[in-house]
């Protein structure tokens, strides 16, 4: 993002945290990138950083149609979190 510190939401970001239950289907682009910027500092290596693990993880596992079992953000499903179903059981978005 130019070297600036601005937290970039793509199509994979916005898949995982969808189907993590962070954000819902009605989620803005502002909305999305405001979870980022309120909760990390505001420092462009973190950010790229960041974005980039978001991203091979979406190209990896949060595809389309999803790899659940190898994911290595299944440790943050819980029955509790999820209502008791896989986050990729979810319809698709």
């Amino acid at each position: 993002a130019g070297n600036k510190p601005v937290f970039v939401v793509d199509a994979y970001t916005r898949r995982i945290l969808e189907r993590h239950g962070v954000i819902g289907a009605d989620a803005d682009y502002g909305r999305i990138q405001s979870l980022f910027t309120k909760h990390f500092p505001a420092h462009v290596p973190l950010y790229n950083q960041y974005h980039a693990l978001l991203v091979n993880t979406g190209k990896d596992f949060c595809r389309k149609e999803p790899r659940c079992e190898a994911c290595p953000l299944r440790v943050l499903d819980t029955e509790e979190r999820t209502g008791g179903k896989r986050s990729g059981s979810r319809a698709e978005t």
